[in-house]
């Protein structure tokens, strides 16, 4: 019956099976996208604050902006077509250091006919003054940061982001909105992460995939930001083991997040299965976390 209601009456009326997710609600899910970079659906929690990034921050978001947005890929192209004489090495260092100064004279100039409004807003950069927060809403998770979570039970600022050379975990340490152009609603939120190295930071077991991380391997690279969007929740456990060279080992859970259906029920009569006897094992209680 409930079933038959929340598809019989309009969808503007409020249902249980309507009704936003617990960590979606207050969520605008209809904002009109006019660029895939611009204006992803979630909410900042908490106080909202004012502060300000240094140049070189601002820099550094840029690039990383850049080089994630859609629309700016031809353009990105057309740049590393210059660079074809350098190794790999040097192309990915150059593009860090140079290509967010190229690119708005690139968007800017007419010879280039580029008349896209937002592709010109999204040159001209980001303001200074940023909009930040301690809790965020995003993916179906609910994102602390690592000051905020301190002295909780949970833990909420574990972050992994997937890449093409693999995946990244870190920590959650601040919540930054970027604004673009006069329009208030072209913003970007950036979560501003601590990784672990990934080549000597991590371990994955080739058996099970079970991922362990190095609390004191520390990812060097000034590469801190990743967009919102793009951040898994997970969770870090002190290492089950008593030995001295893995209590700096954390491993590794992954969060589901609260729109996950794992899989659909199948309507078909099943035997229930029950052991006779239960064999007792001993329980290993583990001491939350709030950091690495």
């Amino acid at each position: 019956m409930s079933f038959f209601a929340n598809h019989f009456f309009q969808q503007n009326l409020t249902s249980k099976r309507l009704r936003a997710r617990r960590n979606d609600e207050g969520v605008n899910d209809q904002i009109f996208r006019h660029f895939s970079i611009f204006n992803h659906p979630g909410r900042g929690q908490g106080q909202e604050k004012h502060s300000w990034l240094s140049g070189d921050e601002v820099h550094v978001a840029q690039t990383y902006i850049l080089r994630n947005c859609e629309e700016a890929q031809p353009i990105l192209q057309m740049f590393l077509t210059h660079l074809q004489q350098y190794d790999d090495g040097l192309i990915d260092l150059m593009v860090d250091k140079h290509f967010a100064e190229w690119f708005p004279g690139f968007v800017h100039n007419p010879a280039n006919h580029v008349n896209d409004p937002l592709l010109k807003s999204l040159a001209w950069g980001p303001a200074k003054q940023v909009t930040t927060w301690s809790a965020c809403f995003i993916n179906g998770y609910n994102f602390h940061t690592l000051q905020h979570g301190a002295g909780k039970a949970t833990m909420n600022s574990g972050v992994c982001v997937r890449s093409s050379s693999g995946d990244f975990y870190g920590v959650l340490d601040e919540i930054i909105q970027l604004e673009y152009g006069s329009e208030a609603r072209n913003f970007i939120v950036l979560f501003k992460c601590t990784w672990i190295d990934p080549d000597k930071g991590m371990k994955v077991h080739g058996k099970y995939g079970l991922v362990d991380i190095n609390r004191k391997r520390m990812y060097r690279k000034n590469d801190p930001f990743i967009l919102a969007q793009q951040a898994i929740q997970v969770y870090y456990a002190d290492y089950p083991s008593l030995k001295r060279d893995k209590v700096d080992l954390r491993a590794v859970f992954h969060m589901k997040a609260r729109s996950t259906i794992e899989a659909r029920w199948q309507e078909k009569d099943v035997l229930a299965y029950q052991m006779d006897e239960v064999e007792a094992v001993p329980t290993l209680e583990l001491e939350p976390i709030n950091q690495f």
